[in-house]
């Protein structure tokens, strides 16, 4: 629709918004037959608009242990105690022991089939070290977070993380990092909230399908470790403009310290086993968390677990596998019929059937499982494609 206001030489251009074109898209809008007062015909006009970019999609968690102050704000203060989660990068690279500070924290989860994009956490600092938000010569002491993907084990009955599937480094300028929320530990330190998506982090080591550079797509109902760990000695930078990180470099930074500096602050949900804490060092490059190492924390208090968030888009789907069961002919009045059953673990999905692999494809059922005829083809569509 056009409109003009008082200058009838300027127009507007209106939309329907309940009928609102989609966002970051371009369109091109054509003026024909107008007339100026004298009854001449003015030339055709053409003219490219470009609609505001889309909105980042609401995030929600998939999985959630909060720290004390949100999980029980009926009593939130001097709650929650930090354990140490932090290392030196220099004495890795340039020491085969552990040399402190070297410790880091991990704790388990169960996924649910969707893609993680981002991760939340919180964590405190010794007062040496606690960042002022007042005073900018007392910046974050930390160069960067590493945050590493497992596999679970288990060991005369216990969990421990096993395999390392994926280790991202974020460094400090793509992590939104709050400076105090406002609450303080059992021990009186200020409680820091920081956030990150994967995309932005370098993907430093891979050694699972899970490990995107997108995010982490762990398979539905699986348990993996995660740990959380701030280190000093090395500073990050990447290129950001393909949609992940690209050319990750690193350098040593001016920063060094042998006492601990950050510690993730602990929770008291616990969802599956209780968190643990164990020592990394860098064999060859690789990242490698010593598996005889791992040991399972104590009990502080009510605080059992640490306090983080796995955070998903809704409808975002992720990797998704049909199984099929074969049930072998079924009788019909017009003869046998070959039966499978074919069954899929995402809610983000509807099953299609085409009679040949070219379609054309309609959309059967949006409930798993569902009996078909095994003359066809089957496919899953995501409801919510990006």
């Amino acid at each position: 629709m056009l409109a003009y206001d008082s200058d009838p030489t300027v127009f507007w251009v209106l939309f329907d918004p309940e009928r609102p074109l989609p966002c970051d898209t371009t369109f091109t809008l054509t003026v024909l037959d107008v007339f100026d007062f004298c009854g001449n015909q003015m030339p055709e006009t053409r003219r490219t608009f470009q609609c505001p970019p889309c909105e980042p999609p609401d995030l929600v968690a998939a999985w959630s242990q909060k720290p004390t102050f949100l999980a029980r704000p009926d009593d939130p203060q001097f709650k929650g105690v930090e354990r140490y989660s932090d290392f030196n990068f220099n004495y890795l690279l340039n020491s085969t022991n552990i040399v402190q500070p070297n410790r880091v924290a991990a704790d388990d989860f169960r996924a649910d089939g969707r893609v993680i994009r981002t991760i939340k956490w919180w964590g405190a600092y010794p007062r040496a070290f606690e960042p002022d938000p007042f005073n900018s010569d007392r910046p974050f002491f930390e160069d960067a977070y590493v945050l590493s993907f497992f596999a679970n084990t288990n060991v005369a009955g216990t969990n421990f993380p096993g395999q390392l599937i994926g280790t991202y480094i974020a460094a400090m300028d793509v992590i939104s990092a709050y400076f105090w929320t406002g609450y303080r530990a059992t021990n009186g330190n200020q409680i820091f909230r920081y956030e990150v998506e994967l995309w932005k982090a370098c993907l430093d080591q891979v050694a699972g399908s899970e490990a995107r550079a997108y995010g982490f797509a762990g398979v539905s109902n699986a348990v993996y470790w995660l740990s959380i760990s701030a280190e000093v000695g090395q500073k990050f930078t990447s290129s950001l403009t393909t949609g992940v990180a690209t050319n990750c470099a690193r350098e040593a930074s001016s920063k060094s310290t042998t006492p601990h500096f950050w510690g993730w602050l602990s929770s008291p949900s616990q969802q599956e086993s209780l968190s643990v804490n164990g020592h990394v060092q860098l064999q060859q490059g690789d990242w490698t968390y010593l598996q005889d190492f791992w040991q399972t924390d104590a009990q502080v208090q009510d605080e059992r677990d640490q306090a983080f968030e796995l955070l998903i888009v809704p409808g975002d789907c992720s990797p998704e596998q049909l199984e099929y069961t074969w049930l072998g002919p079924e009788q019909t009045p017009v003869g046998p019929r070959p039966l499978l059953s074919l069954a899929w673990s995402s809610a983000d999905y509807m099953l299609e059937y085409a009679p040949s692999v070219s379609g054309p494809w309609s959309v059967i059922a949006s409930r798993s499982p569902q009996l078909v005829d095994a003359r066809g083809f089957y496919r899953l569509r995501c409801l919510f494609p990006r």
